[in-house]
């Protein structure tokens, strides 16, 4: 979930983000070519409660991934330690 400053922060951010993990991924993994189909689609959260809905998404998400068994159990960096195998 992002929140940017402004109007094309959000979509500056998710592009050299893009660009620089695809360039890692391919030159760890000695691969060419891009990781994802087409652009990234965001929308907003117009409704407190599909927000609400969102975030308890995201922080269980772990859990559904039997990654944790509470919400807090993992720091985020730990988290992203796991992830990144």
């Amino acid at each position: 979930m992002l929140s940017g400053n402004e109007a094309e922060s959000t979509s500056r951010l998710m592009k050299a983000m893009g660009q620089r993990y695809v360039q890692y991924v391919n030159r760890t993994y000695r691969r060419s070519g891009t990781l994802w189909e087409g652009r990234y689609r965001s929308c907003l959260t117009q409704q407190e409660t599909y927000l609400l809905a969102c975030m308890r998404y995201i922080e269980l998400n772990p859990v559904y991934a039997a990654m944790v068994v509470h919400p807090g159990g993992i720091s985020r960096v730990e988290l992203s330690r796991q992830c990144a195998g």
